[in-house]
């Protein structure tokens, strides 16, 4: 039986890496940074034994769970003990969200899990996989576009614009400035979405100088108009950039800031991960048009009956 499950705080971050170096996860969900983030959202639980970490989460619709990080070869088993936990705690069927493909495979390629559980992609869930050289250069014809946007903005903010590397100290500026982001937006946020996202960058500024974080931000005229908050994962030579805010009125500032954030903040990483779409079409065309270098896929597993 597994044991208590207790919040993701700064203090998890060592722990969480450790389960989730047992085997190469490259979706956003394999980093503490993202976790931490938004963990709010449906109150993410977790607990840990000698084969995996596990992450639940109830709601007022569900219970679920997220995929436990462990051994490709522990995979079968973490996924029965986490099944019998839902049995005797939930008292109901268990449903594992945003698993990747090798832990997707790992449950079809077994007889016994294969007959327990059906397994359905996840579209909108799928992470937006780049190669950072690509992104840091914006070099050959298909990002031809994006070096126009960016030689524009660099033409029409001459002398007034530049990147600066943020920190801890930078937290209210950039507070504020989500705040006017969001204010600007105006946009409807029925599953509460931006809301919780605001709170977990609060979130990130409480604890600042416990996280292990990168954070950049594009001034024109003296004032922040971009920003990025990304993390690094050595073992997979990854970037994942958590969060990315600008101002959509000012041509060619988002492609600033994407590509002078890895510029200076990851200037060793050979793949970006940019994570979802939450399946919004105006974000999927804004990630496709970057042409990934693949999309990592993610699946639902629910166990029948």
């Amino acid at each position: 039986m597994l044991g208590h499950f207790r919040e993701l705080t700064p203090d998890s971050a060592a722990e969480f890496e450790a389960y989730a170096g047992r085997r190469p996860i490259y979706t956003c969900e394999g980093q503490f940074l993202t976790q931490y983030i938004w963990a709010e959202l449906n109150e993410l639980r977790y607990t840990t034994d000698d084969k995996a970490m596990y992450f639940v989460f109830r709601n007022e619709k569900r219970a679920a769970a997220l995929m436990p990080f462990c051994a490709r070869e522990d995979i079968p088993e973490s996924l029965q003990r986490l099944e019998e936990y839902f049995r005797n705690e939930f008292g109901e069927p268990l449903t594992v969200l945003v698993a990747d493909e090798v832990f997707a495979q790992t449950v079809a390629a077994d007889p016994e899990l294969s007959a327990q559980y059906e397994i359905t992609e996840a579209r909108n869930s799928f992470d937006y996989i780049y190669e950072a050289e690509k992104l840091r250069t914006l070099s050959g014809k298909k990002l031809h576009k994006k070096k126009n946007n960016l030689n524009y903005f660099m033409r029409e903010y001459e002398g007034r614009y530049e990147y600066r590397t943020l920190d801890c100290s930078h937290g209210p500026e950039i507070e504020a400035y989500q705040l006017r982001w969001e204010a600007d937006r105006d946009a409807d946020d029925p599953d509460g979405y931006l809301t919780v996202e605001e709170r977990g960058i609060f979130k990130i500024f409480e604890n600042c100088s416990r996280l292990d974080c990168e954070m950049g931000g594009i001034y024109i005229d003296g004032q922040l108009e971009a920003y990025s908050i990304g993390s690094y994962n050595e073992a997979l030579s990854m970037a994942d950039i958590q969060i990315e805010k600008a101002n959509p009125e000012i041509r060619g500032l988002y492609t600033m800031i994407n590509q002078q954030f890895l510029v200076h903040a990851f200037p060793q990483a050979e793949l970006v991960n940019r994570e979802d779409d939450m399946g919004e079409e105006g974000l999927r065309q804004a990630k496709e048009s970057y042409y990934p270098l693949r999309l990592e896929k993610k699946y639902t597993i629910r166990q029948r009956g």
